[in-house]
């Protein structure tokens, strides 16, 4: 049985903090291009997408019903 991803992932990786977001069929629907310094910063530019109006990771944080 395959693993259920976070629909939201703030992680570390050899680089730095990154994110990635995934929709309920598993499939990434969006990360980080660009790893950061920390969390915050990654947690920051995340937000910093939807603000801006990102559709497809609109879209998906309004599936998993996060931030409401």
């Amino acid at each position: 049985m395959a693993e259920e991803k976070k629909p939201l992932e703030f992680y570390e990786a050899g680089d730095g903090w990154r994110w990635r977001l995934t929709a309920a069929n598993n499939e990434i629907v969006g990360a980080s291009s660009e790893a950061f310094t920390s969390k915050p910063a990654a947690v920051n530019n995340f937000l910093l997408l939807i603000t801006m109006g990102n559709a497809e990771v609109a879209r998906a944080v309004q599936e998993h019903g996060m931030f409401q």
